[in-house]
C-alpha cells in the first residue's frame, strides 16, 4: 500500500492539502505538508496557491525555497539539541 502511495505521489504535480479550520485543527501537525514537499511536491492549501502552482517555473521556485527551509528547520539534530537543553535545565532546577 505504501509503495502505491509513493508511486502516486511521484506522478503528481502538486498536493492539495486544505487547512483545517476547525478549532481542533490548531493542534494538528504539518507532517503531510512536510512529507509532500520532501517527496518533491509543492503544496497548495487554497485556490490562490493552487493557481500559482499551475506554472511549472513557479512550482520549481516554490520547491527550491520550501525544500531548503524544511531541510534546515526540520533537522532532527535540532530536536535532539532542544531535548538536551530541556533535560539539562530540569536537572539544574532540580538541584536548586
Amino acid at each position: 500500500e505504501q509503495d502505491t502511495i509513493d508511486k502516486l505521489l511521484h506522478e503528481a504535480d502538486f498536493a492539495l492539502l486544505p487547512g483545517d479550520y476547525r478549532p481542533q485543527g490548531r493542534f494538528k501537525s504539518n507532517n503531510k505538508t512536510t512529507k509532500a514537499i520532501l517527496a518533491g511536491l509543492p503544496v497548495a492549501t487554497d485556490g490562490d496557491e493552487l493557481r500559482s502552482l499551475i506554472d511549472p517555473e513557479a512550482r520549481t521556485k516554490y520547491m527550491r525555497e520550501q525544500y531548503a527551509t524544511i531541510k534546515e528547520e526540520y533537522d532532527v539534530r535540532k530536536s535532539v539539541d532542544q531535548m538536551k537543553e530541556i533535560i539539562a535545565e530540569a536537572q539544574r532546577n532540580r538541584n536548586v
